[in-house]
């Protein structure tokens, strides 16, 4: 179903009250079951996420620092190893955490399911991820400003090459926006959307080439012309394995673009030191005279 015709058939605020009325308490519980589950999924998936990369950057969270009788033991190898150890241990418990949290979820999203009907599970599944995003990027926000204060303030400023960048223009540009620049060199941001058209003109054209399509309307178009007979457009009859074909390509198409609209509503899981890019960026954007490229 149409997602606007769903949208216009059930309502998007007051949801519980809704389904409390027409659907009774059992079917209530079920969804905020799955709602509850869905957020805690994501939260703990962040946790592990914000864990791995202090592991990765030898960096310890602040709720494994405790205290010893001698000071001095703060700053032995022992100590830190301990501290790696029980970051270790976090890690595992959160991971066994997160396969208990996915069974529960798939459980109690399939029930939600079962007691539905497809238009209104997809319906209700919208209004979870949106009211979940909220709170998903707040505990992202946060996670990124823990991280930034346990760094060193210059541990994102190393490793890049100034010389990649030329500025020919008259603005004199600062280190965070040559550094941005030189990084922005090498890989690209995410978009910040999905363009549908683009989308559906990659399966054509993907269509086109894996099949006789194209090579079947030149020839025709050739023909055509040597009779000096012109048609505006031909009409070509598919075979079973191209209809086949024609039909899976158009579900995963549909599929993704679902999905992709989905991780729209959750918005950019974007570190804090992409979001600072892309802000620099959108600065230099606004500025008419500089122009980036590749050396």
């Amino acid at each position: 179903m149409n997602s606007s015709n769903t949208r216009n058939r059930y309502p998007t605020v007051d949801i519980d009250d809704y389904i409390g009325q027409h659907h009774g308490s059992h079917f209530l519980y079920t969804y905020r079951n799955v709602k509850k589950f869905y957020y805690r999924l994501d939260a703990v998936h962040l946790d592990i996420e914000f864990l791995k990369i202090c592991r990765a950057k030898d960096i310890i969270p602040s709720f494994l620092w405790f205290k010893t009788a001698n000071n001095d033991l703060s700053s032995s190898p022992v100590y830190k190893a301990c501290q790696l150890k029980l970051l270790n241990v976090e890690i595992d418990a959160k991971r066994k955490k997160l396969n208990e949290l996915k069974i529960m979820y798939e459980s109690s999203l399939n029930h939600l399911r079962e007691l539905s009907s497809a238009d209104f599970f997809e319906h209700l599944f919208e209004i979870i991820i949106s009211e979940c995003s909220y709170l998903i990027d707040e505990k992202r926000r946060t996670l990124n400003k823990k991280l930034l204060s346990l760094c060193p303030v210059n541990n994102s400023t190393h490793y890049y090459n100034a010389k990649v960048v030329t500025n020919l223009s008259s603005r004199v540009l600062s280190n965070e926006e040559l550094i941005c620049l030189a990084n922005g060199l090498d890989y690209s941001l995410p978009p910040k959307s999905i363009n549908s058209m683009n989308v559906a003109s990659n399966v054509e054209t993907f269509f086109h080439r894996i099949t006789d399509v194209y090579q079947h309307h030149k020839k025709f178009m050739n023909e055509q012309k040597e009779n000096e007979a012109f048609v505006e457009s031909d009409v070509r009859v598919l075979n079973t394995k191209e209809l086949t074909l024609a039909s899976d390509l158009s579900s995963l198409t549909k599929s993704f673009l679902q999905r992709g609209n989905r991780c729209q509503i959750q918005k950019h899981k974007f570190d804090f030191e992409q979001q600072n890019y892309r802000k620099l960026i959108q600065k230099l954007k606004q500025d008419t005279s500089i122009i980036i490229t590749r050396p």
